[in-house]
This record gives structure tokens, C-alpha cells and sequence, in this order.
């Protein structure tokens, strides 16, 4: 079953945007804690899945899916800044 890096790119995206919402509008220890738990949830599981092709594999992936593999890399290290950042966050 080939990595549709388009759609998990996407997902990246939804959860990364979803995290700065509420961390920007958190008013209680609990709802930002539980922010921080679930993109970490996230990275774990995408990050498991998103390990580079292999340049064989690469140059077989169509153009939309190199793009998608890009992005997925380009969100979740945004989201590891976020979560590091967030480390310093004190309540």
C-alpha cells in the first residue's frame, strides 16, 4: 500500500492549525495540555509513516505526491518547533 503524502501532508496541516488555535485562545491549563498531547499524537503517528523514499521510489512518485512528501516534512518539523516552544510555556 503506497504513502498518500498528499493527504497525510493535509492532516499534518488541520492538526498543526487546530494546535494554534487553541493554544492562542487557551484559557485553562488543561485544554492547552490536551492541545499539546494531541499534535504529539500526531507527529508520533505520521512520523512513522513518513520516512524518506528511497530515490528509486522517489523518481517513481508522481509530481503531486513529491510535493505532498515535502509539505508532511515541512509541517511536522513546524509542529516539533511548536511543541519544543510550547515546552517553555509556563502556566
Amino acid at each position: 500500500m503506497a504513502i498518500d503524502y498528499s493527504q497525510l501532508a493535509d492532516f499534518v496541516r488541520e492538526e498543526l492549525q487546530q494546535f494554534l488555535h487553541v493554544i492562542q485562545h487557551a484559557d485553562d491549563e488543561s485544554t492547552w495540555r490536551a492541545a499539546v498531547e494531541r499534535l504529539w499524537a500526531t507527529v508520533n503517528r505520521v512520523e512513522a509513516l513518513s520516512y524518506a523514499p528511497g530515490e528509486e521510489q522517489w523518481n517513481a512518485l508522481p509530481e503531486s505526491q513529491r510535493w505532498g512528501y515535502l509539505r508532511l516534512e515541512s509541517y511536522v518539523g513546524t509542529a516539533l518547533h511548536e511543541l519544543r516552544q510550547s515546552q517553555h510555556t509556563v502556566w
